[in-house]
């Protein structure tokens, strides 16, 4: 029960003459006549009615729906004048990320303990650490494991980013855990009191995560690494960082090196990372001495994909575009060194070499370690099991190098947005384009390009003027599905 007294400037004139309260202060609605006294109770299991105790007995429910959670979440972002302002004031501001997160984080029921207790693999990069993290999930799901996994942006759906055995999760759990999560850490609270969009987003996957009982946590890192909201993940069984390029440079620096210093950051105390290393000299620098600052326990670069022993295994990824061979290359080393400290497998001996045992972890060669490394070590290449091969050709992620075939017409969709990562991108329409032609036929290509105002499309559209192109659409950043609330 709360009992709260009401002026009449909270009050607004509803429909049919009732009267309907909407203060943000309260974030709760009421209905009927001016009261100061209100119950309120958990009815029908998820849906929350307020109840006056005056002479009217009329109620209203709470809207609790999964289209109000999204409108609630998008309510989160910030307006683009309040945007510009956090840019230029982001770096005094920073190092306040961590610590309101892990605020939020408690607010919401979950304690350090309790987040200490989830098995993750934590990832950081510019380019390739969403398809990175996509083919771990798939190869660890093969091993029975019941997994989540966590990333951004999400393409239709918010459910897209908090995904449970493969899948986004269903509506109905997610708008579940959500009201959990908002009720405890939103409502009845100042716009100042609350976190923003990815913030909350990142609280409410931990809940999940936590709540579901997953075997492992795949978690994807948003915005650099070092003040990133997933970086209050403290005891991590794995990090991995892939390929380092140009991006946010008003937020994480103008150069590499600055850049390298922020995605090295998820590196811990007593914790193995292994990285891309198709890097720039300067970024192999920063990462090896952040490693030894950081404690990590083992800082070694993953073998090209080829080198590892596939035995009768067939090399076939469920993602299209060499870019995705060193993706699946890290994701090996980070999938078998997570299996080698839980003690969650199951056999899986086929192709391994007689005395090798699956549960090993991966094998560091310091004699490999070569100079374009920066003296890294190297993961000697390692016998794949028929889970993991299966895992890597299983491997789905929409939107990344990702054909639709619609008989007569071919669509060819990737989320490209640095000058390293378009470059991969229109090398693979060339060759996918290409091997899907038919000879007899004249292709028209069409390219639909949007970017968000801080990047250059000079810089992201000059790789594709070889690509011989017959029309080019530039969309806005404005849905015109305005009935669908994701889309608003």
């Amino acid at each position: 029960e709360c009992k709260r007294l009401i002026s009449k400037t909270d009050l607004m004139q509803g429909v049919c003459g009732r009267i309907t309260f909407l203060s943000s202060r309260v974030g709760s609605v009421l209905s009927g006549s001016l009261m100061d006294e209100v119950k309120l109770s958990k009815c029908m299991g998820s849906t929350y009615r307020a109840y006056q105790t005056s002479n009217n007995t009329q109620s209203e429910e709470r809207d609790l729906s999964y289209e109000s959670a999204i409108r609630s979440l998008n309510a989160l972002q910030s307006n683009a004048a309040t945007l510009q302002k956090i840019r230029k004031e982001r770096q005094k501001h920073v190092h306040l990320n961590l610590p309101q997160t892990r605020l939020y984080l408690e607010r919401s029921g979950v304690t350090t303990d309790m987040l200490n207790s989830l098995k993750i693999i934590h990832v950081s990069g510019t380019k390739g650490k969403g398809s990175t993290c996509a083919f771990c999930e798939s190869i660890l799901r093969q091993y029975g494991l019941r997994t989540g996994f966590y990333s951004s942006p999400h393409l239709v759906s918010a459910t897209e980013r908090v995904r449970l055995d493969g899948e986004p999760v269903a509506r109905t759990k997610f708008t579940q855990y959500f009201w959990q999560v908002y009720d405890k850490v939103c409502r009845n609270r100042s716009s100042e009191d609350r976190p923003p969009y990815f913030q909350f987003l990142t609280v409410l996957a931990f809940n999940i995560f936590i709540k579901e009982k997953v075997d492992v946590a795949i978690i994807e890192v948003g915005i650099g690494g070092e003040y990133d909201c997933t970086n209050i993940i403290e005891k991590p069984i794995v990090t991995g960082i892939t390929a380092l390029g140009l991006d946010h440079t008003n937020i994480l620096g103008n150069t590499i090196a600055e850049i390298a210093w922020h995605k090295a950051g998820i590196m811990k105390s007593g914790v193995p990372t292994f990285i891309d290393g198709n890097q720039p000299s300067d970024a192999l620098k920063v990462i090896s001495r952040r490693s030894t600052e950081l404690g990590a326990s083992s800082l070694a670069v993953a073998p090209p994909l080829d080198q590892y022993a596939w035995g009768r295994f067939p090399l076939v990824l469920g993602l299209h575009g060499q870019i995705q061979h060193r993706n699946a290359a890290l994701a090996l080393c980070l999938a078998k060194s997570f299996l080698a400290h839980t003690d969650l497998l199951e056999g899986d001996t086929h192709n391994l070499p007689e005395g090798e045992e699956e549960d090993s972890s991966p094998q560091i060669s310091r004699q490999a370690s070569q100079d374009n490394y920066q003296n890294i070590d190297v993961v000697e290449p390692f016998a794949i099991t028929g889970k993991m091969a299966l895992g890597l050709r299983l491997t789905d992620w929409p939107g990344r190098t990702q054909i639709l075939d619609m008989g007569r017409t071919q669509y060819f969709l990737d989320g490209a947005h640095t000058e390293e990562s378009v470059r991969a991108c229109a090398a693979w329409f060339k060759k996918a384009s290409k091997q899907s032609a038919r000879d007899e036929e004249k292709i028209f290509k069409v390219m639909i390009f949007n970017t968000s105002g801080e990047r250059d499309p000079k810089v992201l559209l000059t790789p594709f003027l070889k690509c011989q192109l017959d029309l080019v659409i530039f969309t806005t950043n404005v849905s015109g599905l305005e009935d669908a609330v994701d889309q608003q």
